[in-house]
């Protein structure tokens, strides 16, 4: 079927966002959203007039870019000079990057550029998300409202990652699948899974979107199974291609699908609490504490509780006319913050123990739930239980929620036009690197505790100060003796010099032997190395 299905007869929930006579207050609403995406990616630009910030992750983003615009492919710094191809990361925000490079632009600043479209392009999508969830104008906005004033949003997509774009394609290929749902046209679900595939292409989580697409194509209500399995199939088909290739590429070149390990890394306990204390920094500016905790496990269990008894006690109701029957994008954010979460939890066991539960890895959730929770709302809101009394109680919340995201974020951003986040306060730090480290020849190599450091700011490659423990397992290292008597040999023989960036207290000591000294200690670098290296300030 490729026409249109009546929307009784298939799609739970059919009240449209605006009636026949409302012509008028679509183009406001319309008109509202594209003025809060504009101002988003002002703002965005705004907060990043020094540069975005800059983290380990960004620089293989912008090395890979770098070196596939001189003919080097996606490929990682290995060594002083060395390069070897980029598996760590799904390729996708590197090659944006290197596109960007026919307008002119080096990665660093296509990344900018990028990251403040798809903020822009982000706050759109969760403005038409919540409208097409709630059918209700003031919603749609309230949503869009949100996430151009959270913290957590533009924190996120102030630094060089790949975040943005990969919550664009998702936030993107969620809602096409939800208009197949509705309209049965071959041509969504095809753009839902290219869109999907994409994301997936942009980060390797983003097999969870794929996932959650194909559950919510296979419990899908009023479908016959045949169909249901045929759009599953051809979901998959246009959608796995793209990191197929991407794997084969690897497979081919290094002999492993990605560089993580497949190990078994028990998560700690002191990491469950973080997911909940996220929570509670989205919703309130104070401090984590113990009654936080409490508090916030409270609401989560709420929400978990509420959520499962309306998704589920919905789907057995037969009464089409229901007052709240959830709509196809609602189920879709809510099976995929489920399937999200399961990945990120797996992917901790499985693979990176050293994977942060932060406002970057959470953000695809924040988003969902922006999502999922005004669908909540705009039910609660039509329910025979909103009184005068809670519905202003619901309008007041959800005043004291936007002020505080505004006042937070006017600080944020005030912040970070100042002074740059990650590597980009450290390249302020040292006005744009030291010419101590620029004079050192190219011939002496560098050991440095900061390999992402030494490439962004003075772009020379190096090698890794000897570490006790590996940073992807947090196991400890069987080869450190080996690798720190191998490291100490080399620069006693003055053929290596240590540098280090904004060392730890006694991360020095080490290596103040008899034939070391501390040469440079300057603008939060501490170069160490033998008396007859020092090199003169120019």
């Amino acid at each position: 079927m490729r026409g249109e299905i009546p929307a009784a007869s298939h799609v739970p929930g059919s009240r449209r966002l605006y009636s026949p006579g409302q012509a008028s207050l679509k183009v406001v609403h319309n008109s509202l959203l594209f003025l809060a995406a504009i101002v988003a990616v002002v703002v965005l630009l705004k907060a990043t007039t020094l540069g975005s910030a800059l983290g380990s992750d960004s620089v293989a983003y912008i090395a890979a870019a770098r070196n596939l615009i001189a003919g080097r492919g996606l490929t990682r710094l290995s060594g002083p000079t060395g390069t070897k191809p980029m598996t760590h990361y799904a390729p996708l925000f590197a090659l944006v990057l290197s596109g960007m490079h026919v307008f002119g632009l080096d990665a660093i600043g296509a990344a900018r550029l990028v990251n403040a479209l798809m903020f822009g392009a982000n706050v759109l999508l969760v403005g038409l998300a919540v409208g097409e969830v709630t059918s209700s104008v003031g919603l749609s906005l309230l949503g869009a409202l949100v996430t151009l004033t959270s913290p957590i949003m533009i924190e996120v997509h102030s630094w060089t990652m790949s975040e943005p774009l990969y919550l664009f394609l998702g936030l993107m290929g969620l809602y096409l699948l939800s208009c197949y749902q509705k309209r049965r046209r071959r041509g969504l679900l095809i753009a839902s899974a290219v869109s999907i595939g994409l994301a997936f292409l942009t980060r390797y989580v983003g097999g969870s979107v794929v996932a959650s697409a194909v559950a919510a194509v296979l419990l899908e209500s009023g479908v016959g199974r045949r169909e249901k399995v045929r759009d599953a199939l051809l979901f998959l088909l246009f959608s796995l291609p793209p990191m197929g290739a991407w794997m084969i590429r690897n497979l081919v070149l290094t002999g492993g699908l990605t560089s993580r390990q497949l190990a078994w890394h028990p998560i700690a306990v002191s990491l469950l609490k973080r997911p909940l204390a996220l929570v509670w920094e989205w919703l309130l500016p104070w401090e984590f504490s113990h009654p936080a905790l409490l508090v916030t496990c409270a609401f989560v269990g709420l929400l978990l509780v509420g959520g499962l008894v309306f998704f589920f006690g919905q789907l057995r109701k037969r009464d089409a006319q229901s007052v709240c029957p959830p709509t196809p994008l609602s189920r879709l954010h809510f099976i995929y913050i489920a399937v999200y979460a399961v990945s990120i939890v797996l992917t901790i066991c499985l693979f990176d123990a050293a994977t942060e539960i932060n406002n970057r890895i959470a953000s695809p959730v924040y988003v969902s739930l922006v999502v999922v929770l005004l669908a909540a709302v705009s039910c609660f809101m039509r329910s025979r239980w909103a009184g005068r009394v809670a519905k202003i109680g619901v309008y007041l919340l959800a005043l004291t929620l936007v002020t505080s995201y505004v006042h937070r974020s006017v600080r944020l951003v005030q912040e970070l036009a100042v002074i740059p986040r990650g590597f980009g306060e450290l390249m302020l730090q040292q006005e744009g690197g030291l010419e101590e480290v620029r004079a050192i020849p190219a011939q002496t190599v560098i050991y440095t505790n900061n390999l992402e450091a030494l490439y962004i700011i003075y772009n020379r490659g190096g090698y890794l100060v000897p570490e006790t423990f590996d940073p992807i397992t947090l196991e400890p290292r069987s080869d450190f003796d080996q690798w720190s008597e191998r490291t100490t040999t080399a620069v006693e023989s003055g053929r290596a010099i240590l540098v280090f960036f904004s060392p730890d207290h006694g991360e020095i000591d080490p290596w103040l032997t008899p034939g070391l000294t501390e040469l440079v200690a300057r603008n939060g670098v501490v170069i160490v190395g033998q008396v007859s290296q020092i090199v003169p300030r120019e």
